[in-house]
């Protein structure tokens, strides 16, 4: 009878897993929260430096420091590390926001030891290359003129430099400007990655 509203249930317990805490010798903090219903492995290193940290002028050099750390190692091509990645059913990626960027990674917990072993190459021994550099910037200009095509983006774009300033590292985007990704060079990626990418 759907003219009788239906009876609550009981309301559902919810226990979140114990969270530990841990300090590396490095100065790594380390939180961990374990949760065995799926065979996974879910990890997110991060670092406390985001947009706010990068010069007015390369604003989005955060997110594209962050993108480009899939993009290519020392001993691994962009392919080549998603071919590994594909072969153990893993997923990584590298993102950026105001006050922090990160490197994410996701995979069964049978593939750990070679999945971690790609997150750290990923980590340490990133190249920035240049071509991946352009491809990055013709993407991200392409998505900032679109965002301008929008009502939600353009408020997204207008709303913080009205509350904070365009002169305040919150009033900028923090994908940056068409100004300010076009100037970004892999030299300024490689000096913020040397930078912030570290305990």
């Amino acid at each position: 009878d759907r003219s009788v509203m239906p009876k609550l249930g009981e309301t559902p317990k919810f226990t979140p897993p114990p969270v530990v805490r841990r300090k590396l010798s490095n100065g790594l903090e380390v939180v961990v929260a374990e949760r065995h219903e799926l065979p996974l492995l879910s990890l997110r290193l991060v670092v406390k430096a985001g947009e706010t940290l990068a010069p007015a002028e390369k604003n989005g050099l955060a997110a594209m420091t962050a993108a480009l750390l899939t993009e290519g190692t020392a001993t691994r091509d962009s392919l080549t590390l998603a071919g590994e990645l594909a072969e153990i059913g893993a997923s990584l990626h590298g993102s950026a926001g105001v006050e922090s960027s990160g490197l994410s990674l996701t995979t069964l917990k049978r593939h750990s030891e070679e999945a971690l072993g790609l997150f750290t190459d990923v980590l340490l021994h990133p190249t920035f290359p240049d071509k991946e550099l352009n491809r990055l910037k013709a993407q991200r200009l392409a998505s900032i003129k679109a965002r301008s095509d929008s009502a939600p983006g353009i408020a997204m774009t207008v709303f913080p430099r009205l509350l904070y300033g365009e002169s305040h590292p919150y009033g900028r985007p923090d994908t940056g400007t068409l100004k300010s990704v076009a100037a970004i060079t892999r030299d300024d990626v490689v000096g913020f990655h040397k930078r912030v990418y570290s305990p």
